[in-house]
């Protein structure tokens, strides 16, 4: 996401994340992948269960219990949902049309 940035805040979009990871962590990862965009820490996934998108297939006690299902949403700057995008797999995101 972080190579499509500037192409996407030139055309008025802007690219945030929600991670259940901590202030810390997200802040070390920006930091080691040169990332520029906001990584939000929610801790207790309350958000990502608003969303609907908590994975319950990882049991609690588990390192990972807390992550998300990974989606992308695009929100309209007066909060309504104009798309959402499922990934298949967190660790292989597919490239996003250039044409933004």
């Amino acid at each position: 996401m972080e190579q499509s940035r500037v192409t996407l805040e030139r055309n008025g979009l802007w690219i945030a994340a929600v991670s259940y990871d901590s202030q810390e962590i997200l802040q070390a990862f920006a930091k080691e992948q040169g990332i520029e965009f906001p990584l939000l820490s929610d801790r207790d996934s309350d958000v990502i269960r608003r969303f609907g998108i908590f994975n319950s297939n990882i049991a609690p006690g588990l390192q990972t219990h807390g992550v998300p299902h990974p989606v992308n949403y695009l929100v309209a700057a007066d909060g309504m949902l104009i798309s959402k995008y499922f990934v298949p797999n967190y660790q292989h995101r597919e490239p996003r049309p250039s044409s933004l």
